[in-house]
């Protein structure tokens, strides 16, 4: 083990990750291991992002039917389904439409609109069919960062 760190930063997912290694590790073994976490976390973000036009999470909360997901999106939304239930909906995965409206958009605005919608019910606009499987009742606006990077981690 080292007496110190090796430290390593990268930006992704609007912030800034510090890898920290102990162990002593070859560099070729340290700069393959440190160059998949950006490359996950890099994925992750595509998947996930509701600031990226392209994302997985913008392609699905617009089309109202079924849609294959990775387990990982059924995974975090039994996460949120919990803490929903638990904070009497005020936890909920649906309010990324009123974080763009009152400003946290993908432009940072960050002034906020003259109307703001509410956030929706979430058992009336998504549901989990299977460990692979959601359905959206109704378009949607999600929002995973409540718990999606501490769920990355």
């Amino acid at each position: 083990m080292r007496r110190e760190p090796l430290i390593h930063q990268f930006y992704g997912m609007a912030c800034t990750w510090e890898i920290r290694i102990w162990d002593e590790l070859s560099p070729n073994r340290t700069s393959t291991l440190i160059l998949q976490i950006e490359k996950d976390a890099a994925e992750f973000e595509s998947f996930y992002s509701r600031f990226k036009e392209d994302s997985l999470l913008k392609r699905v909360e617009k089309e109202v039917g079924r849609h294959e997901v990775p387990a990982d999106f059924i995974a975090m939304l039994r996460i949120y389904e919990g803490f929903y239930t638990a904070s009497a909906g005020a936890f909920s995965p649906l309010v990324g439409g009123l974080l763009s409206d009152i400003g946290y958009d993908r432009d940072y605005r960050l002034t906020p609109l003259d109307q703001i919608q509410d956030v929706p019910s979430l058992g009336d606009s998504i549901s989990i069919v299977n460990e692979n499987t959601l359905e959206i009742h109704k378009p949607i606006s999600l929002d995973l960062g409540g718990i999606g990077k501490g769920y990355f981690c």
